[in-house]
Parts: structure tokens; C-alpha cells; sequence
């Protein structure tokens, strides 16, 4: 009897946790899209560039992160079989930071001039919250390049700086300054 349950386990092991180089993507991208980030991290490689997107965050950040989550569609154009490796055109459409922030400043602008009053940090966090979650928030659109890799028993992301910066950033105007490793 022992025999057939341990038996069971490692048939659990070896193969529940097999996924397909597209269900990497998928996951990563959905989880994104849900806000679970702790989530999208167990679809990372290990040895790759950025290995979580696990941090600590600030009021300000988590708006910003809520409304990456919120606004994040994604779009898989192509998926070709490099050696051992998947790559994976992919479409992603999210808000502008740079644009977002441009409609910040002149909100921030127009409400100080209107009321000749200092700006308090409160108006600043509704103001961005509203930007971000409006119907209108600017949104651009980028194509990445994802590299799947085959780990143990799973497929993983191979997650790296250029992956980010189309999924979180969206804007040429700040992707110049960010290192292309």
C-alpha cells in the first residue's frame, strides 16, 4: 500500500509541475495582470537578469504598479524553437509612464493655479490614482522578445531588462537612460 502512494507522489513530482513553454509566458503575464507578483516570480528563471519582481513598495509605487496591473494587455505575435529554447514575440500594450506623468503635471499645474494653494501630497495620490484609472490613461504599445528555458521539470521566463521596460514603462522618452543588457 505505502508502495503505491510514494509511487503516486513521484509521478506528482515529476510531472505535475510540467507546463508549456507558452503557459510560461501566459502565467507570468496574467499574474502581472492580476497583481500577484509573488505569482509571476515562480514563472522566472533563476539565472535570469531580473529573477523576481517581489519588492517593497510605496504608496506612489503601488498606484503606479496597480495601474500597470489594471491596464496591461498582451498579445503573443510569435513563437519560434531556438535549440533548447522558445522565443516568444509578444505585444504588450500598457499606460505611458511618461505620458502619465506629463497629464500629472498638468493637472498638478492647473488645480495650484486655480486655487493658489500648495498641492498636498493626498491631492497628488488621488490625482495620479485618477489619471491611472480612467478610461483615457495614454497607453503605448511595444513588442518584446521572451526567452523560455527548460528547467527541471517546468518551463521558465527568462526574464530581462528589456521584458521590463515594455511591460512596466512603455515609453521611449525613458527607456534611453535604462541600461540595454
Amino acid at each position: 500500500m505505502k508502495i503505491k502512494y510514494v509511487f503516486l507522489w513521484l509521478v506528482l513530482v515529476v510531472f505535475g509541475f510540467t507546463n508549456t513553454p507558452e503557459q510560461a509566458i501566459t502565467g507570468l503575464l496574467n499574474n502581472i495582470k492580476e497583481n500577484k507578483y509573488e505569482k509571476a516570480s515562480e514563472y522566472i528563471a533563476v539565472e535570469s537578469e531580473i529573477s523576481t519582481l517581489e519588492y517593497e513598495m510605496n504608496e506612489i509605487q503601488k498606484i503606479f504598479f496597480d495601474g500597470y496591473a489594471k491596464n496591461l494587455e498582451y498579445e503573443i505575435l510569435e513563437e519560434t524553437k531556438v535549440g533548447n529554447d522558445y522565443k516568444f514575440k509578444v505585444k504588450i500594450i500598457n499606460m505611458d509612464l511618461m505620458k502619465v506623468m506629463d497629464k500629472l503635471f498638468e493637472e498638478v499645474v492647473k488645480e495650484t493655479t486655480k486655487s493658489g494653494k500648495e498641492f498636498e501630497n493626498e491631492d497628488f495620490d488621488k490625482t495620479l490614482s485618477e489619471i491611472i484609472n480612467s478610461e483615457r490613461v495614454p497607453k503605448s504599445r511595444r513588442t518584446t522578445d521572451f526567452t523560455v528555458v527548460k528547467t527541471r521539470n517546468t518551463y521558465k521566463v527568462n526574464l530581462n531588462i528589456e521584458n521590463l521596460k515594455a511591460v512596466f514603462i512603455g515609453s521611449d522618452d525613458l527607456l534611453k537612460d535604462l541600461p540595454n543588457q
